[in-house]
């Protein structure tokens, strides 16, 4: 036996002493620079390597023979190395360069199902919008952002919030994550995505169509998940940037990052990132006869750290923290005689924290928790600033998840995970000052790539503190025929369950005469959709998608007159509505300096009876142009947006009504309208980047449903210090 053991070790260390190995540098873009975690596949053994902090990678213990590699990181255009050849016992060394790629084909994306996926394969519909897209943009606010996607609309709610509207499907039926996970501070049931700092983003991922099987109760429209800037490993990164604009614009951003390697021992690491920001905007008035403020004036501040890292290879922890700070005046109204002052703040803590392990080289297990708080306070003061009232909402959300990864054998990856989401509101609006729902969750996925086809399964069982049991399963699949050509399909069932303030929400504002009561008889929304679409692709000069989507919402619910006088709102299940339409979206490259976006989406969103619900544009066109301009190392950034008219309701902007009087909402359209933007940047010293531009140049306003803002000037400068 002993004899038998030390030939076989014997034979081992033969073998591994006469392995051949390839290794070698992956540099990026013009400035060839290095950066860790850049993804070489060895295509003939069907394995993942990637770079340290300075592009360095290594493939050891082949055996003799030709080896194919492919080479994929984000933003940059694949590369493919074949016929390499290993000889035993060498070191066979492959450099490789990786270009700039004017489409995100090759951007990892983390959203759409539970495994990572590159763009262009991830079977279930995902949009990208990356970190260099959110900087030629110029904006400071989120929302700014979102609405040049195609099949986005951003709706104004109450305090001036600006939420989001996928699929002809409304914000509170939107599920908005941070970096995956579910974050505090709704308001009027929705998440004002400007309290998201625009500066700590490294991507957005937008998926369209149900994701309650991933996600839960919200995503019945989709989700979007926003990405935060995570720390590199060995690199030491200043970013700041200060620009102003008018109305008072002020934004003050500061980012420092850190990275320790080897640490804890050889191939460890623990790495920082440190990030804060500091929005003033003095708000719009356009009419100061009417009394009434059209934008707020807004003081935002946010503070963000985090902590990652690995002591071994197999061992891999993050925590981090935020800090959210607001004061905004979001109403002014009444007359000469009658003034009065409404404003808002919040003050939200929210703390993430994970760590994985994995187990030999094909499962991974994962646990992490998250916690949010926010506090909403929300007061009235006349125009000689007595206080008409106070009041503060608190609502927290905690999470714990249990998620393992394997592989059961080559052409399946299985995802099955436990989960549990406490949700608590404390205030004085609600019945009895304080309410609590708990979801207990089980969910599993199973995705299967075999050939040209990828196809996806998942399913969510919630067990609801309120409303019981709920199964949501999806499926999803892709077909790649050729290179250029993707196919997809999908279909999932969605459901949301009535948020705290629908069911219990007890608000009494009788000062201004109207009141608003929750209803404890609401039944939970459930949908059924379905996606189908292609894309194309040829020789990174031309990306083209089409994709048509049907959502049927049954127990659809929305605010209505409960009586005129005097005024009171509540919720009701409206039995059934339907939300059909088309997105297509074309991105050209015709030659290397130019890069063009067109987007065109259709959406019809009708009740039980056929008519239109409001607040949907039933066309709108966007496109986008950059122009590269190598004498002043920048570029010169275009965007257009066109929206359709609209049908919409006036039952909480007709003062009439909050006047006693007996008034009937009334339904018209508002006019369609058109918005440019144009944004010019520079590079200059190296380290500095230079930006000026105009918003909403035409200066086209249409209030209160639609651009409220006017035309706009900004300029800023950019320090970004990073080896």
């Amino acid at each position: 036996m002993k004899i038998g053991q030390f030939t076989l070790l014997s034979a081992f260390l033969f073998f591994n002493l006469n392995a051949g190995t390839i290794k070698g540098k992956v540099t990026l873009g013009n400035e060839y620079s290095t950066v860790s975690g850049v993804t070489i596949h060895l295509t003939d053994k069907k394995l993942r390597f990637s770079t340290d902090e300075n592009g360095l990678y290594a493939i050891p213990n082949l055996t003799k023979g030709l080896y194919s590699l492919e080479v994929v990181q984000i933003g940059y255009k694949r590369k493919f190395v074949e016929n390499i050849s290993v000889d035993d016992a060498e070191e066979t060394e492959i450099n490789v360069h990786l270009e700039e790629s004017p489409f995100l084909l090759n951007e990892v994306v983390v959203t759409g199902t539970f495994q990572k996926h590159l763009f262009k394969e991830t079977p279930v519909i995902t949009e990208v919008i990356s970190s260099k897209d959110l900087q030629r943009s110029g904006s400071s606010e989120i929302s700014e952002v979102l609405r040049t996607q195609t099949g986005i609309e951003i709706g104004t709610g109450i305090g001036q919030t600006q939420n989001v509207s996928l699929q002809g499907l409304r914000s509170h039926q939107v599920l908005v994550l941070v970096d995956g996970e579910r974050v505090s501070g709704k308001i009027d049931d929705a998440l004002d995505i400007n309290q998201i700092p625009i500066q700590s983003i490294e991507r957005i991922e937008i998926v369209k169509g149900p994701m309650s099987s991933m996600y839960g109760s919200d995503a019945i429209g989709g989700v979007i998940n926003i990405i935060t800037k995570e720390p590199q490993n060995g690199t030491t990164v200043i970013d700041a940037a200060i620009t102003g604009g008018s109305n008072g614009r002020q934004d003050y951003t500061l980012l420092l990052s850190h990275g320790v390697p080897d640490i804890f021992g050889e191939r460890s690491s623990l790495n920082f990132l440190l990030s804060g920001g500091l929005n003033k905007y003095f708000g719009i008035d356009y009419d100061e006869s009417d009394f009434m403020s059209e934008m707020p004036e807004f003081d935002r501040k946010n503070l963000s750290f985090k902590i990652a890292g690995n002591s071994t290879d197999r061992f891999k922890f993050d925590l981090k923290g935020d800090y959210y700070q607001d004061e905004l005046e979001w109403l002014a109204g009444g007359d000469q005689y009658v003034h009065f002052v409404d404003f808002g703040n919040n003050k939200k803590y929210s703390f993430v924290g994970s760590g994985q392990y994995t187990f030999g080289g094909a499962t991974i297990l994962k646990a992490s928790g998250n916690y949010s708080t926010n506090d909403h306070g929300s007061s009235e003061k006349t125009g000689a600033g007595y206080l008409v009232r106070n009041s503060v909402t608190t609502e927290q959300i905690q999470t714990a998840r249990l998620q393992l990864t394997t592989i059961p054998y080559n052409t399946s990856t299985l995802t099955m995970g436990v989960e549990t989401n406490d949700e608590q509101v404390t205030s004085q609006r609600v019945l009895d000052g304080r309410k609590r729902i708990v979801n207990n969750i089980l969910y599993g996925e199973d995705e299967w790539a075999i050939g040209d086809f990828t196809f996806n399964a998942g399913a969510r069982y919630s067990n609801h503190s309120r409303f019981g049991d709920f199964f949501a399963p999806r499926f999803s699949t892709l077909f790649r025929p050729t290179e250029q050509l993707t196919l997809r399909a999908s279909y999932g069932r969605g459901f949301r369950s009535p948020s705290i303030n629908e069911l219990f929400l007890d608000f009494n504002h009788v000062s201004i005469g109207y009141t608003v009561q929750g209803n404890q008889n609401l039944q939970p929304e459930s949908s059924h959709g379905y996606n189908v679409g292609f894309d194309y692709a040829r020789d990174e000069i031309v990306w083209f998608r089409i994709n048509g989507y049907y959502n049927d919402v049954t127990n659809l619910i929305n605010y209505y007159y409960v009586s005129v006088s005097p005024v009171v709102f509540s919720y009701r299940n409206i039995s059934s509505a339907t939300a059909k339409g088309i997105d297509v979206d074309i991105d050209m490259n015709p030659i290397s300096i130019i890069h063009a976006a067109v987007g065109y989406n259709f959406n019809e969103t009708t009740d039980e009876h056929g008519k239109l619900l409001p607040f949907h544009s039933k066309h709108t066109v966007n496109s986008k142009l950059t122009i590269d301009i190598p004498a002043i190392d920048g570029s010169i950034f275009v965007r257009y947006r066109w929206y359709d008219k609209q049908p919409v309701v006036d039952e909480q902007t007709n003062t009439s009504a909050y006047g006693g009087e007996t008034v009937s909402p009334t339904y018209y359209y508002s006019p369609a309208y058109t918005i440019v933007d144009v944004n010019c940047t520079s590079r200059i010293f190296t380290l500095f980047d230079i930006t000026a531009g105009v918003n909403n140049l035409f200066d086209k306003i249409t209030y209160p449903f639609g651009q409220t803002k006017g035309r706009e000037f900004f300029a800023g400068i950019r320090f970004q210090l990073q080896p």
